[in-house]
């Protein structure tokens, strides 16, 4: 999950106290802030930069300028503009809050947790940060003080369903599942919308066994989801899970349809079409997999499956050992060892001579 910048409406009315009479009078200001809002990135860069100049002792000209560059992916120029930001006005939660989000994107997890904090110490009650020091904190491995750090973004934040989501995906991860459904459940509360919240609840409720409900949320999941491939990806191996193949493959289906589909998500239909009895399509697609990525080693394996369990010997054999070459100490390594043995000995009958003994 990533941190979050604060945008530019929140930056207008939380900036300073008089942040809306000043938009008012200052035409760059003025200027910047409408690009920013219609995305024009280049004509906001450059009312901001005339900001810097003609006032140079005004902390929301490197603000707004760094919020900028943060768009533009010029992190270090960002990073360089909020700290002078601070340095002009040191009451800056947001710039604060938006230099942590760089420090962490940059993989300095505790100047990041400094950064946040003094972001929350200046604004108590802001939610963002609260949200973001959950973040760095469950990078560095403090789970307990990311649960209280989600908990009290969700408490800030009503209407927002990030933190919710952040809190259950953790507590699911701590083994505390009733937990995590909870927080999934107000996260589907506060964004009924969101198909995120409705996936994460669908998930954690297959593992606690409540099919029914399960399937529930996970269609509500898909009537929400329209394009969004990770999260039809999700649905579709939760119903896979649930052996609703038929659905599973539905939500697949859109999922490929989205854009050019990757191996692994064409492996996950494959799967399903295997479950719903479909042997010849997902043999297909684990051949399309194949053809997209030759180095994708799951597809062998899958194939390999696919193929000895329409007794075609000689293919499975092939990729299963093609699998073997790729993966040799994966986890499946051992099963396929076993497989390619199966696959031999039935070669060599339909031969009718005996398979090759190897050495113990």
């Amino acid at each position: 999950m990533g941190s979050r910048l604060v945008g530019v409406a929140a930056a207008v009315m939380l900036l300073f106290d008089a942040a809306s009479a000043w938009a008012q009078d200052d035409a760059n200001l003025r200027r910047g802030v409408a690009a920013l809002d219609r995305g024009d990135l280049p004509a906001a860069r450059t009312a901001f930069e005339a900001l810097v100049r003609e006032r140079p002792r005004d902390a929301r000209g490197p603000y707004y300028l760094g919020v900028v560059l943060s768009r533009q992916n010029d992190r270090a120029g960002a990073e360089r503009q909020y700290r002078a930001a601070i340095r002009l006005d040191p009451r800056l939660a947001e710039a604060h809050n938006n230099l942590g989000v760089l420090l962490r994107e940059g993989r300095h997890i505790p100047e990041a947790i400094a950064s946040f904090r003094e972001a929350i110490r200046l604004s108590p009650g802001y939610g963002e940060a609260q949200y973001n020091v959950g973040l760095a904190l469950e990078e560095q491995g403090d789970a307990s003080g990311a649960v209280a750090a989600y908990r009290a973004a969700a408490e800030a934040s009503a209407r927002d369903a990030d933190p919710r989501n952040a809190l259950g995906v953790l507590l699911q991860k701590q083994g505390d599942g009733a937990g995590a459904i909870r927080a999934f459940r107000d996260a589907a509360r506060v964004a009924p919308a969101d198909p995120l919240p409705h996936v994460n609840l669908g998930l954690a409720l297959i593992e606690a066994g409540n099919a029914r409900e399960a399937e529930c949320e996970l269609g509500l999941a898909l009537d929400r989801a329209g394009r969004d491939r990770p999260a039809l990806a999700r649905i579709g191996n939760g119903f896979r899970r649930l052996g609703r193949f038929d659905r599973a493959i539905g939500a697949l289906e859109r999922a490929v349809a989205t854009a050019e589909p990757t191996p692994s998500l064409l492996c996950d239909l494959g799967l399903s079409l295997k479950g719903a009895g479909r042997v010849d399509d997902a043999i297909a697609r684990f051949e399309e997999a194949i053809r997209r990525d030759g180095t994708y080693a799951p597809a062998h394996y899958l194939l390999g499956n696919a193929l000895a369990g329409k007794r075609e010997w000689s293919r499975a054999a092939d990729s299963f050992r093609r699998f073997l070459e790729l993966a040799p100490r994966s986890e499946q390594a051992e099963e396929a060892r076993r497989r390619l043995e199966i696959c031999r000995r039935e070669l060599a009958a339909s031969r009718g001579k005996a398979p090759p003994r190897r050495g113990r």
